[in-house]
């Protein structure tokens, strides 16, 4: 049984590993999606994860995440619209200096 997904770091030595099962292990409570960018930044040759394809789970995270910044970006749209202009210039300053 895997408990830690670095524990898969030991497989980095088999060159030819191109597919991994493992859900039904302790280190897959997590959904699957989530698991599978860590198995792909530790193991970057595997094409295969627990029967599926690993780039569909990447091309899905990729997806969620463009939700979840463009859900973040409506939200911040909307507060702002009720700023006047001299709150606006000094959210502006403080995000400069955040970002600086």
């Amino acid at each position: 049984m895997i408990v830690d997904l670095e524990e898969l770091a030991k497989l980095d030595k088999l060159k030819n590993l191109r597919s991994l099962w493992i859900s039904e292990n302790p280190c897959t409570s997590a959904p699957t999606i989530e698991y599978a960018e860590k198995i792909y930044s530790i193991l970057p040759k595997i094409k295969y994860l627990d029967g599926q394809p690993i780039q569909s789970y990447l091309k899905q995270r990729k997806e969620e995440e463009k939700t979840e910044s463009s859900n973040l970006f409506n939200a911040v749209s909307i507060l702002i619209e009720d700023l006047s202009v001299d709150e606006l210039i000094e959210l502006q300053r403080r995000i400069s200096l955040k970002i600086s």
